[in-house]
């Protein structure tokens, strides 16, 4: 078995939701998970349409924000990505005035159709890319809070 911090830090964080999960079913691994890949696809689809709307619902206002801004710009590496596997690696309960939140790693691969348009550049980057998505609760539902890539 292969040792990195990136499993180290999915055993710790399965660890917490196992006992978080019994207090409250917001600690769902399979919905967060869940929650993760649906932000992800309406990203995609942001991107791709040029319209930020349909990411509104499940994201914070400050992280529509950037994400408005950005799609303005026309800038970004999930329109030619796949999502091959998301992991959570963080969870942190609410403390304070500081809401619930998680972390996801997301694993992310060059399109076919990217490969196709610019071979190229394709085999001298890295197909393969990973980002950071931290996510907030608000009531009954997660919001995707920041992209760290």
């Amino acid at each position: 078995m292969k040792f990195s911090l990136n499993s180290l830090k999915v055993s710790i964080a399965g660890a917490r939701l196992s006992h978080l999960v019994q207090k409250d079913r917001m600690w769902d691994h399979g919905s967060m998970i869940e929650q993760v890949r649906t932000a992800f696809i309406y990203l995609k689809k942001a991107f791709l349409r040029n319209d930020p709307s349909a990411v509104k619902k499940c994201m914070t206002p400050e992280c529509y924000k950037r994400i408005s801004e950005e799609i303005q710009l026309k800038g970004s590496v999930i329109t030619d990505a796949d999502l091959l596997s998301v992991e959570i690696i963080s969870v942190v309960p609410a403390r304070n005035h500081h809401p619930d939140k998680f972390k996801a790693l997301l694993r992310l691969k060059k399109t076919e159709e990217a490969r196709l348009n610019d071979p190229v550049s394709f085999y001298k980057t890295n197909p393969l890319t990973e980002q950071e998505w931290l996510f907030v609760r608000d009531s009954n539902w997660w919001l995707l809070d920041e992209i760290r890539r």
